[in-house]
């Protein structure tokens, strides 16, 4: 930077207006100007709300949104005109005319006259912000160095800290991480990135010790960033959090102070508790390690008040050389955009400053965020962030010895380049960070499963977090074997390790001279003694009769293995399995507990997943026809987020539409799985059972999604058995034990909020109903008894939805929502067999009233309608009257009063000539 503007606070007059000394220092100049604060309380109150509040309630208060805009607008034109007015806009006239070509303003001070918005100047010739053009930082007073700058170093090394306290609950585990690795994948300098596991202060701390041992001294890490949650609070709301249980403290409470202070929250052992650490706290800490820079996309890590110094300042002032905060809480979706801006330029060797500038360019050119309920409204949060540099920060890089970079282009070959799913790899942020916290939060506990139902993306899941551990600098090298492609002996899998731990032929021919038990021992030493990557996935082949699965494991061969894995416990190396099953016969003596319940996608991550394989398959046309739209969001609620479904089905769209394809499905038509892909899944598992579950499991073929509890599970083998087909019968059927089966190979899962049931892998329902295509009578029967007992269970939960009492009716929701795609099923076979509607019809209409989703709620009363009308039987069609009133209803609720008149009219004429008045 050739030219500075510096902005001083000079003296505080009586009335808190500031005298302030604006200096050029390039030619001397030196003006004082008078300085008050643009903004009242009632304006900062309505800039909190815009930042902190507003994205939250997106579709109230567009008036106050409006008003906050303009407000902004007008602070930093009127702070701009106190600074720049006069002789003391000369100097940045003429900065201006030479396009601000390194130019930078620095704005020194006390905490109050930090409390201004300096980055929302704005130029009025310009008509934009100044920070927008010129890169604005903060310096505090004078403040004594804490530590000397590291000499130069041969590659820009970051270390990120990323805490989620809440789990599940929580921001998305990776939403920053991410963008970072993919940006600095690009970098022009070389550049490396480690991420603390797990989130805590005693693991950030322990890997900062680490790397001084490793690189023989302090300084290795320019930059931390702290991707964790921040707050700027006093001490009665501290203590209440700790009084609450959400935080800890060594002594119970936390120390006595006065005003408020900066807080950073990071993991404990305990879901749902933080660990808060001070300003100050951290500080000591990046300076014991001499780290010149850190960046906090924290919420409110640069926020002020009038008297106290905001996170960011204080760790200035504590000796970090430079910070970059938020003045209040950033969303995740303007962190995830800016943050790669800013490291993109870092590793350009450009100067940090520089950097921020692009970085707040980047958020007004992009101003759409993300609120509550996916909404998207523009926020003009390139004001949020807030540099203090307390003194020149050079992230400048010495050339690499010969040695140096043959280590870092070796390791880089190492790590390779993301594997790449034909969709590329969506979402699954929080099953990284469970499965991170099971391996890494116990060190004896090094061991886990990832166990999923067919279809749920186990393999494609370890194939990642194998190349995101070596990216993020987590473990050395991966070794994988997949009973998939063979099967696996011990011996073999030592051999194929050995080979990469000892390259050289000398060293392997040492270690291949030994005895077998030598060789498994050395081997283990090894894992034990260095942190690598295990995986064995499709564990449930191992154990599989080899008739039905080819890459089954005798006995003598999954003793040795177990025997040997047992080695590793304990060790630094982690090891994954892979499985459909629980692997009781490996568990004891590996993984024990440890197993991590895989399902399908989140919503939002199934959702970005569709819409690529619906991009990719130009299959995106049906987004405007209601009617097929209503079928697509149904197509992708049956498949449940999991990936094998979807991008089996979702490509057949193409060129069938989703009315059809949902058809396909419901009945087992060929048309779903065009490929086959579905039969072969399910088929490697199901080949697992006896004759006679089988034929219990396919007699379950008309459940969707879940099958209930025992109790209703023996009424509908009940209502089989009065429906059994004399001409083709079926035999002995045992249906508890072959849900307990399906559960046991893979094919379900106990299900998580009700007792008893299971949920099922969004496929099984289509393989079974294609196997039933050999029995027409079978299916038929199933049919008529799923329906059965779905009315009488559509009867007891109207009942409940309807009552008086807030639990049953609460218990009624989650029984309704759960059995949803069940009851729409009997509605489908009432409807082709013309049996009574309402049974199953009413719970589901009235719980999607009750949760206020009307579109879909008419959409289902008008497919039923629409059936009906067409129907010749008297008693069917007394029906109709009931549903239009209800359609009705409906359009009422949504003000569209011609149409609910005419459903209204039409009940009443078909009431008139049914004879009921």
């Amino acid at each position: 930077m050739d030219s500075v503007i510096e902005v001083v606070e000079h003296s505080v007059d009586a009335d808190g207006s500031f005298q302030v000394r604006v200096h050029y220092p390039a030619d001397g100049a030196d003006h004082l100007v008078r300085v008050t604060d643009p903004g009242s309380p009632a304006v900062e109150e309505l800039l909190a709300w815009y930042f902190e509040q507003h994205l939250r309630r997106p579709f109230l208060d567009g008036d106050r949104r409006r008003a906050a805009v303009v407000a902004l607008g007008e602070y930093g034109r009127d702070l701009f005109a106190q600074v720049f007015a006069g002789e003391a806009g000369f100097g940045y006239q003429l900065l201006r005319r030479q396009g601000f070509d390194g130019c930078r303003i620095e704005v020194v001070g006390s905490a109050v006259f930090h409390h201004l918005h300096w980055e929302a100047m704005l130029d009025p010739a310009l008509n934009t912000p100044v920070a927008l053009r010129v890169p604005i930082t903060r310096r505090v007073e004078r403040q004594p160095i804490q530590f000397e700058l590291a000499e130069p170093r041969p590659t820009l090394n970051i270390l990120v800290v990323t805490a989620r306290p809440d789990g599940a609950r929580d921001v998305g585990y990776r939403t920053i991480s991410r963008p970072l690795v993919a940006a600095l994948r690009q970098a022009e300098l070389p550049v490396t990135i480690e991420v603390v596991r797990p989130g805590t202060w005693q693991a950030l701390r322990a890997h900062l010790e680490a790397a001084r041992a490793k690189h023989k001294g302090t300084g290795w890490y320019q930059l931390v960033h702290f991707d964790v949650h921040g707050s700027f609070a006093d001490h009665t709301s501290v203590r209440a959090g700790a009084q609450a249980g959400r935080y800890t403290f060594a002594n119970g409470d936390p120390t006595e102070f006065e005003g408020k202070r900066g807080f950073l929250f990071f993991e404990t052992d305990t879901v749902g508790k933080a660990d808060p650490r001070t300003a100050d706290d951290v500080a000591k800490l990046l300076a014991e390690y001499r780290v010149p820079m850190a960046v906090l996309n924290a919420c409110q890590s640069a926020m002020q008040t009038s008297h106290e110094a905001a996170l960011a300042q204080q760790l200035v002032e504590a000796g970090v050389p430079m910070v970059v905060g938020m003045a209040y809480s950033v969303t995740v979706t303007a962190a995830a955009l800016a943050m790669p801006v800013l490291y993109e330029h870092l590793t350009r060797g450009d100067h940090p400053e520089d950097g921020l500038r692009a970085m707040r360019r980047t958020l007004a050119d992009q101003p759409e965020r993300r609120g509550y309920f996916d909404q998207t409204l523009p926020l003009d949060d390139w004001v949020l962030p807030v540099a203090f540099r307390q003194r020149a920060v050079d992230l400048a890089l010495r050339p690499m010895q010969a040695a140096e970079e043959d280590s870092f282009d070796t390791r880089e070959a190492l790590v390779g380049d993301e594997p790449a799913p034909e969709y590329g790899f969506v979402g699954r942020d929080l099953d990284v960070q469970g499965i991170e916290r099971m391996l890494l939060t116990d060190p004896d506990r090094n061991q886990v499963l990832v166990k999923g139902m067919a279809g749920a993306g186990k393999s494609t899941l370890l194939q990642h977090l194998g190349w995101w551990w070596k990216r993020t600098g987590l473990i050395d090298q991966v070794f994988a074997f997949s009973f998939e492609d063979r099967a696996w002996t011990c011996d073999q899998i030592v051999r194929e390790i050995a080979t990469r731990l000892w390259p050289g032929k000398v060293e392997f021919a040492i270690w291949d001279s030994t005895s077998e038990t030598v060789k498994r021992e050395r081997v283990a030493k090894a894992l034990r003694t260095r942190r690598h990557l295990l995986v064995i996935d499709n564990l449930e082949s191992a154990t599989a009769a080899p008739a039905a699965i080819p890459h089954a494991l005798p006995e003598p061969e999954r003793e040795a293995l177990r025997e040997w894995v047992a080695r590793l416990r304990a060790g630094k190396s982690l090891v994954v399995f892979g499985s459909r099953e629980p692997e009781t016969w490996l568990a004891t003596e590996s993984f024990g507990a440890n197993a991590y319940e895989l399902g399908g996608l989140d919503p939002q991550a199934a959702s970005v997943l569709a819409d690529r394989i619906l991009d990719h398959h130009h299959a995106t046309g049906y987004r405007t026809d209601p009617t097929q739209r209503q079928a697509l969001d149904d197509l992708l609620k049956l498949l449940d987020g999991y990936p094998l479904p979807l991008e089996v089905v979702l490509p057949t769209l193409a060129n069938t539409p989703p009315t059809v394809v949902l058809e396909e499905l419901g009945t087992g038509g060929a048309g779903a799985d065009p490929v086959g892909l579905i039969q072969s899944a399910i088929e490697y598992s199901h080949a697992k059972l006896d004759p006679t579950l089988q034929t219990s499991l396919a007699l379950l073929a008309p459940f969707t999604a879940v099958i209930p509890q025992p109790e209703f599970l023996a009424d509908y083998q009940q209502l089989l058995a009065e429906t059994e087909p004399e001409k083709d019968r079926w035999g002995q059927v045992d249906l508890a034990a072959a849900v307990e089966a399906a559960v046991g190979i893979g094919l379900a899962a106990p299900h998580e909020q009700l007792r008893g049931w299971v949920r099922v892998v969004p496929i099984l329902p289509y393989f079974l109903r294609q196997a039933l295509q050999a029995h027409p009578s079978w299916w038929q029967a199933a049919r008529t008894a799923h329906y059965r007992l779905h009315a009488s269970l559509g009867q007891q939960l109207q009942t409940m939805l309807t009552g008086t009492d807030p639990g049953q009716r609460a218990t009624a929701r989650t029984a309704t929502t759960t059995s949803y795609a069940n009851l729409t099923t009997a509605l489908d076979t009432a409807l082709d067999h013309e049996l009574p509607v309402l049974p199953v019809l009413a719970p589901v209409q009235t719980l999607l009233d009750q949760t206020r989703q009307q579109t879909a709620r008419e959409h289902l009363l008008q497919h039923a309608i629409t059936r009906l009308t067409t129907s010749t039987n008297p008693a069917i069609r007394q029906e109709l009257p009931h549903l239009l009133h209800r359609a009705g209803m409906v359009a009422q609720e949504q003000r569209r009063f011609d149409q609910a008149e005419d459903y209204y009219r039409q009940a009443l004429d078909l009431k008139l000539e049914f004879g009921d008045r």
